[in-house]
């Protein structure tokens, strides 16, 4: 038999949820589909906690643990590496997934300055069959990574 495999992720996106909310998700790609796993509070929380347990015990001062702790959410993805894509669908209620053969046109471009900040603000868009298009930004980019890897398994269907 054929077992899926991860073949990357694409970090830290986020849509809009609400008026002023949004949520974030890690985009699981595999040979099949592309999973959606969303990046809970709860999450972020135990990884600051694991980081911050792991500082101490190896001797670093409160500036070590503090600062392990404030970026441990940006590593979350890793974990996706190591798992079933079945077991990362089910790891929470909200994660959801995308046949490979419906996405029409995936779309990774950089939108405008947000000035404020100032950074590019990176928009991934997907086009699915029968579906609305699936809108997120992108925090911190490697736009190349995420269209190499988008292309990887959608090949033209890539802008």
């Amino acid at each position: 038999m054929d077992s899926e495999q991860v073949l990357g992720v694409i970090p830290n996106i986020t849509r809009k949820k609400g008026f002023f909310g949004q949520e974030a998700f890690n985009l699981v790609v595999t040979k099949k589909r592309l999973i959606f796993a969303q990046l809970t509070t709860a999450m972020i929380k135990d990884a600051a906690d694991k980081a911050a347990k792991q500082a101490k015990e190896e001797g670093k001062g409160l500036l070590g643990q503090m600062f392990v702790t404030a970026t441990s959410g940006f590593s979350l993805f890793r974990k996706y590496f190591s798992m079933m894509p079945e077991d990362i669908l089910h790891e929470n209620p909200s994660n959801f997934d995308v046949d490979l053969r419906a996405v029409k046109l995936a779309r990774v471009e950089r939108k405008m300055t947000d000035y404020e900040q100032n950074k590019d603000i990176v928009v991934l868009t997907i086009q699915i069959e029968s579906r609305a298009n699936l809108k997120f930004n992108m925090e911190n980019p490697d736009v190349a990574s995420a269209k190499e890897t988008l292309t990887s398994v959608l090949g033209n269907r890539v802008r």
